[in-house]
Order: structure tokens, then sequence, then C-alpha cells
């Protein structure tokens, strides 16, 4: 039976669908979302004047082209913007999308970086069980990734580096033992089992967003005030979470387990953690004067 995808005028797009599903393992649903970035970025790169306005091109030369002063053009944090606020809570990202773009550019072009360079914007995949990658039984080798570690030191990680697909990834054990080592690791960190990316909705999973990267609020082993506070601080400047979707985390944690008797140190954590994030760089929040409070019903009405 016939499996439904979408139909793209361009060619360019159809085959990149495809390739997102295959190697990249994604649904049909995110790997339209990676399309419509890209398509966004295209136009928003010919608005801003860009000779080549075709991101989508046969000649991939002239994508990277685009893309590359594309990202370092002041216009890009505006697009970026948009993109976040556009799939928020979805885990698409302008640097995701045109990275994997390029990773396709690469492997069509039988370009794919052997020297695994760590840069900046590099995705880290940890993992539990066995990836595509290993499956596929792809050309895998030893790498380095460089993320940053408490009071902004470095942190180096070994992990492992697809030459196929031009991916870095790690076992959840062995990145479970350099968090314990430096407490905090941030950077762009998601998780993958069965193959299959965690999207961050369940609230409780020790690899949620936060946790992922070092939070936590145990007695024996859980960051300080001024560690728990960094990380927030990091998340919310580097938009690897917005900081309304912390305080959602944080309430969450209030509301759940915040009333069981032997959590009485976590909850004082957890309250003092959400009163940071709430009063985080508020000045640069636009302010509205509010004349009229009332208690949210389950709908509200959009003023005409």
């Amino acid at each position: 039976m016939d499996v439904y995808k979408p139909h793209y005028s361009r060619p360019e797009k159809e085959a990149f669908f495809r390739w997102l599903q295959s190697q990249k393992q994604m649904d049909q649903k995110t790997a339209q979302k990676y399309i419509s970035v890209l398509t966004d970025a295209e136009r928003h790169a010919k608005a801003c004047g860009f000779e080549s306005d075709q991101i989508f091109a046969s000649d991939f030369l002239v994508s990277f082209l685009t893309l590359k002063e594309f990202v370092e053009d002041p216009g890009f944090n505006e697009f970026r913007e948009k993109i976040r606020l556009k799939f928020t809570g979805n885990q698409v990202t302008a640097e995701n999308a045109i990275g994997s773009f390029l990773s396709y550019g690469l492997a069509c072009l039988g370009k794919g970086s052997s020297s695994a360079e760590w840069q900046a914007g590099s995705v880290l995949y940890v993992h539990r069980g066995t990836i595509f990658c290993q499956k596929e039984k792809h050309n895998i080798i030893p790498a380095t990734a460089v993320l940053l570690g408490k009071e902004g030191q470095e942190a180096r990680l070994s992990v492992s580096y697809c030459q196929d697909c031009g991916l870095f990834f790690i076992r959840e054990e062995s990145y479970k033992r350099y968090l314990k080592q430096y407490r905090v690791l941030i950077g762009d960190i998601r998780f993958v089992k069965d193959g299959k990316e965690f999207t961050g909705q369940d609230f409780m999973a020790d690899v949620s967003p936060l946790m992922l990267r070092g939070y936590n609020v145990s007695q024996k082993d859980g960051l300080s005030e001024e560690e728990r506070h960094y990380l927030i601080s990091q998340m919310i400047d580097e938009n690897y979470m917005s900081k309304l979707e912390i305080i959602r985390y944080l309430e969450f944690f209030i509301r759940r387990n915040g009333q069981k008797d032997n959590n009485f140190l976590a909850l004082s954590k957890w309250e003092r953690d959400l009163d940071f994030a709430l009063h985080y760089d508020e000045d640069s929040q636009k302010q509205y004067l509010i004349k009229t409070i009332q208690k949210y019903s389950g709908r509200f009405k959009a003023k005409k």
C-alpha cells in the first residue's frame, strides 16, 4: 500500500522530505515542519536582499552560500524568533532545520565531514538503546563534543560521530557519568529512545529538557541554588527553553510533588527557583497596564 506523502512543487523539497524520514527517522508531520521552516527561511532571505534566494536549489553550493550569508545576517535573529514562536513545543528550530538540510546536501555530494568537527549549533543526541546509525552499520568514529559546564567552564565529552549522517551521539549511561562530573551541561542536547526523539511533553521524565542538563534538587547530589539559577538563566538566554516553559515545569513540580510530607526541602527549592524564573530579565519584557483581574473560566473572548 502506498504511503501518503505531500506533493512539493520542487523536486529538491521532495527529496529532502524523503531523506528526513529515511535517514533522520522523522515522522511525516515533523519532516513537513522542517520543510516549512526552510521555506520560510528562503522567503526571508530573499526579503533581506540576498542575491541567492533559492535555498532549495539543485546546486547545493548555491544553498550553502545563501544559508551561510543568511545565518550571519542580523535578520536571522528575527527569523529565528519567528520560528520559535511558530513552533513552540514542537522542538523545531531554525538551527535544526538548516543543520539538517546542510547535512543532507553534504550527503548528496558525498562530502560528509570525516573530521567530526564540533561547531556552535551542533546537536548531541543522548540515546537509550540502539540508534539508526548503528543498526544500519554506518561509518562511526570517536569525536569530542564541547558543551558549557557550570560557571561557564568548557565541558568536553567523548562521543560518537556518524560520518554518513553527520550526527553526534552518546549512550545515556556515559552521558550521566559526564553529568555527574560537570554538574550541569548546557547545549543543544536531545534524548532519543528506540529511534524516537523525546519531545519534552512528559513532565515527569528524567530526560526532560531541564533534568537532561542536570537540574536536580535532591539533598544527596542535587545542584546548589547558585548552580540551578545559572542553569535556568543559560537555558533561557541560549533559547533551549523559553522562560514560560521553565515556569510551567517548576509550577508542575510544585503542584505534583510539593505537597508530599517528605518533599518540604525540595518544595522550598522549587519555589525559590520559580521566583528566580519569574523575575529573570523582567526589565526587558513589554509592560501592559492591567485594569481588570478575573478568574479564567476555560475560554477567553478575543478583544476586537
